[in-house]
């Protein structure tokens, strides 16, 4: 079928991430899968590595080639249920095969772990906003079209705070100095991006600067303090200029 790529994934204290790893392309328990990881928790080992087939097969949508009958030809994400209840959650990951694990006596390195995240990696939280229609220049995101004076527009926007969930998201209409409560329109869970929105009615023209920021389920702020993706995950305060004419 193919060579197997260098990726090798680092999986810490195997009995809790049996679930993690023992989904077949078609949602359902991968016996192979489990039986293997028990096995390696039964051993008492700590450390254990998979391997995983490369993303080949001339598709961006394929991870693999196989004759496995029924697998996904094509992925499409964020599908909704047929009955309009939310998103199909089995959308939102692609295929994935483990096609081996390895029993190590030391603490390999993880793919993001050689390339500088840190072992302790706790994702922080943040949000945006993505409507009206904006364009980055300059690292500096503007909204595309003008706003009309005294009419009415809807801000909408995101946030995510990892598996603490996000409490409330707030929107700021001049750059940080006053904040105003949002409408929370899709709550999700603890572990999914909450979508938010703002009805909003400039009442003078000139240029605004627009900023979002969300609170934890434990009640702690995104903090505004600007940093990069890498080794901790980006952190900082989204901003948009928006010019009312």
């Amino acid at each position: 079928m193919g060579r197997r790529s260098g990726l090798n994934y680092c999986v810490r204290e195997v009995e809790q991430r049996v679930r993690g790893m023992s989904f077949n392309s078609r949602g359902g328990i991968n016996p192979v899968s489990v039986g293997l990881l028990i096995a390696v928790a039964m051993l008492g080992a700590r450390f254990a590595c998979a391997e995983d087939w490369p993303r080949w097969g001339g598709r961006n949508d394929r991870n693999m080639v196989s004759r496995e009958p029924h697998l996904a030809s094509s992925f499409v994400p964020g599908q909704k249920k047929t009955d309009g209840s939310g998103i199909d959650w089995a959308t939102t990951k692609n295929v994935k095969w483990v096609t081996g694990i390895e029993v190590v006596d030391y603490d390999a390195k993880g793919f993001y772990e050689m390339q500088g995240w840190g072992p302790n990696f706790v994702i922080p939280t943040r949000s945006d906003i993505f409507s009206p229609k904006r364009t980055r220049h300059r690292g500096q995101d503007s909204f595309d079209q003008a706003l009309r004076v005294n009419q009415e527009v809807s801000l909408r926007g995101r946030a995510f705070a990892g598996d603490r969930g996000v409490e409330k998201v707030e929107v700021s209409l001049d750059d940080g100095q006053t904040w105003q409560p949002t409408t929370i329109d899709y709550p999700g869970t603890r572990l999914t991006w909450v979508f938010w929105s703002y009805a909003w009615t400039p009442k003078t023209t000139g240029d605004y600067v627009l900023v979002c920021r969300a609170t934890d389920q434990n009640g702690d702020l995104q903090t505004s303090d600007v940093r990069g993706t890498a080794p901790q995950g980006a952190t900082g305060l989204h901003k948009v200029k928006a010019s009312v004419v």
